[in-house]
């Protein structure tokens, strides 16, 4: 047996290359865009414009998830029986001016008290909510009349509902908070804020075809 033929037998075999090391050996490797490794230029340019495609999908998730979460919140309010109104006239200065928030709370009209400041329906003012201080109260009947006057109004009004119906009883304010609501509210607010809507698909719908392009 000569010489060559035993290192050969008893020589370490050779790792045959496997998978990536074989494709990169073989020249035909190209990583992935997810993966860490850009190895060559078309991974690097597949990443960023997977990146790119990322974005506006992300941007709309967050959009809808805080939608989600403000109407969630405004309903549990609701359920809770708080209201949220916006002070429109300057009847109670200086307590509330125009632009303040009000937050109320249903409470029963038969527990109303001298000095508590409520919202209810005015039957003078077409039963619009009006927000004003409780004067003097009366029950009788099954039937309770309340005395209500603004702080800044020399006249008191007077109205009447039913002992077991519900009022708001202002729990806090929030001054100037209000003043974004009636902006909302807006003929002009909701113009801007579909030609906002409108601006971002377009941009969107842009971004998409250009990467798609390149």
């Amino acid at each position: 047996m000569t010489a060559d033929l035993v290192d050969e037998l008893f020589a370490a075999p050779q790792r045959r290359p496997r998978g990536r090391d074989r494709a990169v050996r073989t020249g035909r490797y190209r990583a992935t865009p997810a993966g860490r490794d850009r190895a060559t230029p078309a991974g690097r340019d597949r990443a960023a414009r997977t990146r790119r495609n990322r974005r506006p999908r992300l941007t709309a998730a967050a959009v809808a998830t805080v939608a989600v979460l403000v109407a969630a919140l405004v309903m549990a309010a609701q359920l809770a029986g708080y209201r949220a109104l916006v002070i429109s006239s300057g009847s109670m200065h200086p307590l509330l001016a125009v632009g303040d928030l009000v937050v109320s709370r249903s409470t029963p009209a038969a527990s109303l008290r001298p000095g508590d400041v409520v919202t209810f329906h005015d039957p003078g003012l077409d039963n619009r909510f009006v927000t004003h201080r409780v004067v003097e109260v009366t029950t009788a009947h099954g039937q309770v009349t309340v005395q209500t006057k603004g702080d800044a109004n020399r006249v008191a009004e007077h109205w009447a509902v039913a002992d077991t119906a519900q009022v708001g009883l202002m729990v806090t304010h929030l001054p100037t908070h209000g003043e974004w609501l009636l902006w909302l509210q807006s003929v002009w607010a909701r113009i801007t804020l579909v030609a906002l809507l409108c601006s971002w698909l377009l941009v969107a719908s842009l971004r998409r075809i250009w990467t798609a392009a390149v």
